[in-house]
């Protein structure tokens, strides 16, 4: 019954019954229960809820003794569904570990540069900007202006 429980022959389920309760089963757990807690943890009400919501939908279920076809359904999907959700998280925090790690790595190699005269130098061009011709461009751009400004002066004391 754990491994395949839509395929017990005591409940006698069709092959569209099997298809409307694997999907009906997970989406009816994750509407009604609380994910944080197990099937035992729920309350009574809520699963009395979702236990006639799976007997209506598929009367076969109906048919078993204490509902225990319908509980049983229930109980497996809610522990699959809080599995996934454990190994999901595990997978984020590992993954943000093994980032955290190679940041490390990358710094504890950038400390290690022997290259600080370099790294000044570069941090100082990213910080004003660095093109090459700025230092040539720059200096015709301040002669063109002072020839200009001289022009326009000329102009001025003559009038």
């Amino acid at each position: 019954m754990d491994e395949k429980p839509y395929q017990c022959a005591l409940l006698g389920l069709t092959a569209t019954d099997v298809t409307v309760l694997k999907s009906l089963v997970p989406s009816t757990v994750r509407s009604c229960f609380d994910e944080r807690f197990t099937f035992r943890q729920q309350t009574s009400l809520v699963k009395a809820r979702a236990t006639l919501y799976l007997e209506r939908a598929v009367p076969a279920l109906a048919e078993a003794e204490d509902h225990w076809a319908a509980l049983c359904l229930l109980a497996k999907s809610n522990h699959n569904i809080q599995a996934n959700n454990r190994r999901r998280e595990r997978r984020r925090e590992l993954s943000k570990l093994a980032e955290m790690q190679r940041r490390a790595k990358r710094r504890l190699a950038m400390d290690l540069n022997p290259d600080g005269d370099e790294t000044e130098d570069l941090s100082f061009y990213l910080r004003h900007g660095f093109n090459q011709n700025n230092g040539a461009g720059a200096e015709e751009e301040g002669e063109e202006g002072e020839e200009e400004g001289e022009e326009e002066g000329e102009g001025e004391e003559g009038a």
